[in-house]
């Protein structure tokens, strides 16, 4: 199975998290949905996004979802 590794700054790009494997989906599963959860609070997040395998693929949209505390 192919992951989207996934590393994020909250400090503007000067450090990064280590890396979380997301599950891309298998070969073919066009609809699958990457959701990635619990990644905390920051105000100038920087996002690294790769993939693990040598395939193409496309970042279509990116969205957020925030909620009061």
């Amino acid at each position: 199975m192919t992951y989207v590794r996934v590393r994020y700054s909250k400090d503007g790009g000067y450090t990064f998290s280590d890396a979380r494997q997301l599950p891309l989906g298998e070969l073919g599963d066009y609809l699958h949905r990457v959701v990635g959860r619990r990644f905390g609070t920051a105000r100038h997040w920087v996002w690294d996004i790769s993939i693990t395998d040598p395939v193409v693929a496309d970042l279509v949209a990116a969205s957020v979802q925030i909620e009061a505390v």
